[in-house]
C-alpha cells in the first residue's frame, strides 16, 4: 500500500482522532495508520486539532516489498546557502516521506561532519510498517468517513 503523510484538522469538542479513520484526499481513500504530531489550538470558542498523520491508500500495493532498507543514509547541507525560513533539520523519530510511497522513521544519527562548507549527516531509518490489506479493508468497510479536513498533503520533512 502506498503511504502519505497528510496534515489533518478537526474542530469541536466531540471530535477525536482514531487510527483506522477513513479520509479522502485527491479522490482517493486513505486510512490513518499513525498519528505523528498533534497540535491543539483554540479557534473561535472551539478547540481545533491539527495532526500530521501517516495515511495508507486503500487498495494500493505495498511498495515496501520491492525495497530493502539501506543504512546508513546520507544527507548533505551546504552551509553557504542563504538564510531562509526553512532551516535543514533531522532528528531521531522524524518521519521521512519519499516518492516511492514508503514512510521511514529516523532511528539514529551516526555521524555529522563537514566536507569543506557542506555538512554531511549519516543517519539510519526503519520503515513505518504498513497495515495488512485485511486490516485496511476492515477499516474501509466500517466506513468511518472522517470529519478531518486535509489542509496539506504530501508533507516532506
Amino acid at each position: 500500500m502506498t503511504c502519505r503523510m497528510l496534515k489533518l484538522s478537526r474542530e469541536g469538542f466531540n471530535n477525536s482522532i482514531v487510527a483506522g479513520e477513513l479520509v479522502s484526499y485527491e479522490g482517493k481513500d486513505y486510512v490513518v495508520i499513525l498519528v505523528n504530531k498533534l497540535r491543539l489550538y483554540s479557534h473561535r470558542t472551539l478547540p481545533l486539532l491539527e495532526a500530521e498523520a501517516v495515511c495508507q491508500e486503500a487498495g494500493s500495493d505495498n511498495p515496501q516489498l520491492e525495497y530493502s532498507i539501506v543504512n546508513p543514509n546520507t544527507v548533505r547541507w551546504k552551509s553557504s546557502s542563504p538564510v531562509t525560513d526553512k532551516v535543514p533539520e533531522i532528528r531521531v523519530g522524524q518521519l521521512i516521506n519519499d516518492s516511492t510511497g514508503i514512510i521511514g522513521r529516523v532511528t539514529a544519527i551516526d555521524d555529522v561532519r563537514y566536507e569543506f562548507i557542506t555538512a554531511v549527516v549519516k543517519y539510519e531509518v526503519e520503515y513505518v510498517e504498513e497495515w495488512p490489506p485485511e486490516r485496511i479493508d476492515k477499516a474501509v468497510r466500517a466506513n468511518r468517513r472522517s470529519k478531518f479536513t486535509v489542509i496539506q498533503g504530501g508533507i516532506q520533512e
